[in-house]
């Protein structure tokens, strides 16, 4: 699986997208939504130092309510619900199938936590990219 993965960095130019999200929000508080296996490749395989990453969160942190710093992510670790509280000025979702993320985020969160938050796919594929990739798993 790890290999698709690359590859989907690599056919994204994930690492021009890392320069242009340094620049684009510097100085400000970031929240990464979604700690499998895609946001472990991107973290062994790109220098995130540049992106202010106040935490990371994801449904298997449920239980975490304040932040917790996970060892085997690097990073602070809170639940979703949570999210708000940190203030975050984007939220980047970091997962291949964002559909029932922004699903998730829309109709549960939004109303779990009567705010809204900013958020955007981490890694940006083109219309074309994603076709192919569609195209190439059949």
């Amino acid at each position: 699986m790890s290999d698709v993965f690359v590859n989907i960095l690599k056919v994204a130019k994930f690492g021009k997208q890392i320069e242009k999200m340094a620049k684009k929000y510097k100085n400000k508080k970031i929240v990464i939504y979604g700690a499998g296996q895609f946001f472990q490749c991107i973290k062994d395989n790109y220098d995130l130092s540049s992106l202010n990453i106040v935490a990371v969160s994801d449904r298997k942190f449920l239980e975490r309510k304040a932040l917790t710093y996970d060892e085997s992510i690097g990073f602070n670790t809170i639940s979703p619900e949570s999210i708000v509280d940190l203030e975050p000025d984007i939220v980047l979702i970091a997962v291949v199938e964002d559909y029932f993320i922004e699903q998730y985020i829309y109709e549960i969160l939004f109303k779990e936590c009567k705010k809204k938050f900013k958020y955007k796919m981490f890694v940006n594929l083109t219309l074309k990219q994603k076709m192919q990739r569609v195209w190439e798993t059949f």
